[in-house]
C-alpha cells in the first residue's frame, strides 16, 4: 500500500476508535522516556518530518543550542500506533531521532537499528527476552518511602502468594493494560525484597523488546498511580534489600529460523559461536557496565552489601 494511502487508512482507523491525540515518544540516554502531544490530523507531518524538540534540552544527543542540528525531530513510526488505555483518545507513538534531516547517531534506537542492520547482513535475527523488576512503593506520614504493603515483612519474600493476594488489583489492572497493548503475559510474581515485583512477558526481535520495555514502564507508572502507589525501577532503593535488575534472555536465529547458539552435540548444547558469545560479554564487562549500570545507584546494586534476604542477586 502506497505510504499516503497508508496514513489515511491509520488515520481513519484512529478516528473510528475516538483517537485525537498522539503521544509521541522517545527516550533519553539514561531510558527515561520523553515526548509530546501532537495531533492526529496532522499525522503527515510526524511521520515525514516529525515532531520537534529543542535538542540540547534533552540528555545525551550531544546537538548545539544554534543551527540546523540544533533541533531533535522525532518520526513517528506508523506501525508502532497503538490506543493507550490510560489516556482517552490518545494513541502512543514510537519515534526515531533525526537532526538535519538526518538519522541521529546518538539516538539509543537509530543505533540499535544500524548494529541490527549488522547482524541481518549475517542472515542473524537477535531475539530479546525481558524480565522487568520493580518496587511498588507509598510514602509514609513523614515523607519516607516504603514498600506499598505494610504486611510485606518477611525477611526472605520471593514467591509470596499472600502478597501478590493484597495487591491482587494492581496486578490484574497491569494484565489487562498489557493485554491491551499486545503484550503476551507469561508469569508475575512477587521477588526477593519487601514490596519487589517481576512481570514478564513473551521475548519478541530486539528493536520491539526494547519499544515494548518502554511501554511497558509507561503502562505500569500509569496503572501504579491508579492505585495510589508508586512503580520504581530504581535498582537499589533500600540499602538493606535486593535490588532491582532488568535481566536479559538474548538469542539469536538465522535464514532459516535456526538458534545460532545452539548445538546438540555439546555437553551444555551450545555451539562455539554461543561460547564465543560468552567470552566476548565476559572479556568487556567492565565497559558494558557502563551501558548496563549507568548511574551511582545501579552501582550501589553491584556492590557488595547486606540483604535482609541474604542475596543481592548481582555479581561484583
Amino acid at each position: 500500500m502506497p505510504q499516503t494511502d497508508n496514513l489515511q487508512a491509520t488515520m481513519d482507523d484512529l478516528s473510528a476508535q475516538g483517537i485525537h491525540s498522539i503521544l509521541t515518544q522517545f527516550c533519553d540516554l539514561h531510558g527515561v522516556a520523553k515526548g509530546k502531544l501532537v495531533q492526529l490530523d496532522d499525522l503527515k507531518e510526524w511521520v515525514e518530518n516529525g515532531a520537534g524538540f529543542a535538542g540540547p534540552s534533552i540528555r545525551g544527543t550531544g546537538l548545539g543550542r544554534f543551527g540546523a542540528r540544533s533541533e531533535y525531530y522525532g518520526r513517528v513510526q506508523l506501525e508502532s500506533l497503538r490506543a493507550l488505555p490510560w489516556m482517552p483518545g490518545v494513541a502512543h507513538a514510537v519515534c526515531d531521532g533525526y537532526a538535519g534531516g538526518s538519522p541521529l547517531a546518538t539516538c539509543s534506537r537509530q543505533l540499535l537499528k544500524h548494529q541490527l542492520e549488522r547482524l541481518k547482513a549475517r542472515g542473524w535475527t537477535l531475539w530479546v527476552g525481558i524480565e522487568p523488576e520493580f518496587f511498588l512503593l507509598r510514602q509514609d506520614d513523614k515523607g519516607h518511602w516504603q514498600g506499598a504493603d505494610a504486611q510485606d515483612g518477611l525477611d526472605k519474600p520471593s514467591y509470596d502468594l499472600k502478597a501478590i493476594h493484597r495487591h491482587h488489583a494492581f496486578l490484574d489492572d497491569m494484565r489487562q493494560t498489557l493485554t491491551q497493548l499486545g503484550f503476551r503475559l507469561q508469569q508475575i510474581d512477587h521477588e526477593d525484597a519487601r514490596g519487589q515485583y517481576e512481570i514478564n512477558y513473551r521475548f519478541h526481535r530486539a528493536l520491539e523488546a526494547a519499544d515494548r520495555f518502554m511501554l511497558f514502564k509507561m503502562a505500569a507508572h500509569a496503572v501504579a498511580q491508579k492505585h495510589g502507589c508508586v512503580f520504581s525501577c530504581m535498582p537499589k532503593p533500600f540499602a538493606a534489600m535486593p535490588g532491582s535488575g532488568l535481566h536479559f534472555h538474548l538469542s539469536i536465529t538465522d535464514a532459516q529460523g535456526r538458534a545460532v547458539f545452539q548445538d546438540h552435540s555439546d555437553a551444555l548444547q551450545l555451539s562455539l559461536t554461543a561460547y564465543r558469545f560468552v567470552a566476548g560479554l565476559l572479556h568487556h564487562a567492565d565497559a558494558l557496565s557502563a551501558l548496563c549500570a549507568p548511574t551511582v545507584n545501579s552501582f550501589k546494586r553491584l556492590a557488595c552489601s547486606d540483604s535482609a534476604s541474604g542475596t543481592t542477586w548481582s555479581l561484583v
